[in-house]
């Protein structure tokens, strides 16, 4: 039919088009910032310019990808490991540089004391946390509708459930759904959209779900 071969290691804005959950299909962000940090003279710049090159380069080169793909453990914790080696200095892979302060002390706000910087895997998590955001607050975009028709055609956003067939980008924002969980929760209009023994609604339960309660199961509601 005249279709065009295209190589396994062939790419489409930036992200390979046949990957794998493996963690050599995702080499190519290790190896993306990597290119970055080599060209910067670690050890001639202070610490303010260390700071600006992190957050606002090598912080914000996976952005893209940790948007549409949940990017392994391994993967991100490399990519830490070289921001880490870079902010005390150093930019060889094969030394350990002197570390003068825990780095889980470097990750907070500045207002504790820390420098704001972000764990990859974090990042990943809250990317794909965005899309189910976009779920919750009834966004029309055309992306969205095209999703919803695909996925969410007999269950709603909070039941949705994993599948098999289902696309590798899809699985990865339904796992993202305990984040929202822990804080989400529906402002009630006329109620036809929502469950209430499934949905979160109930601002004053634990985990925002009624509970029934009592002799008769379901006519009282337990917080």
């Amino acid at each position: 039919m005249g279709f065009e071969h295209i190589p396994l290691t062939s790419c489409y804005l930036g992200l390979p088009l046949f990957r794998s959950q493996k963690v050599k299909d995702f080499n190519f962000l290790v190896d993306y910032l990597d290119s970055k940090l080599a060209s910067w003279k670690a050890q001639l710049l202070s610490m303010a310019g260390h700071l600006t090159l992190i957050k606002s380069v090598a912080l914000a080169l996976p952005i893209y990808a940790m948007h549409l793909i949940k990017v392994p453990k391994t993967i991100c914790a490399r990519m830490d490991a070289r921001i880490r080696r870079f902010w005390w200095g150093s930019n060889d892979t094969n030394s350990r540089p002197l570390c003068l302060k825990a780095w889980d002390d470097i990750y907070v706000p500045k207002a504790n004391g820390g420098l704001e910087f972000r764990r990859m895997t974090d990042m990943n998590l809250v990317l794909l946390s965005k899309w189910r955001w976009d779920f919750l607050t009834r966004s029309t975009s055309y992306c969205l509708s095209f999703l919803q028709s695909k996925y969410l055609r007999t269950e709603g956003f909070w039941t949705a459930k994993m599948t098999p067939i289902d696309s590798s980008f899809w699985k990865a924002v339904l796992g993202s759904r305990d984040l929202l969980l822990k804080g989400a929760c529906i402002q009630i209009g006329d109620g036809s959209s929502v469950n209430i023994w499934e949905d979160p609604w109930v601002l004053n339960c634990h985990d925002f779900k009624p509970k029934p309660h009592g002799p008769h199961q379901g006519f009282f509601l337990s917080c």
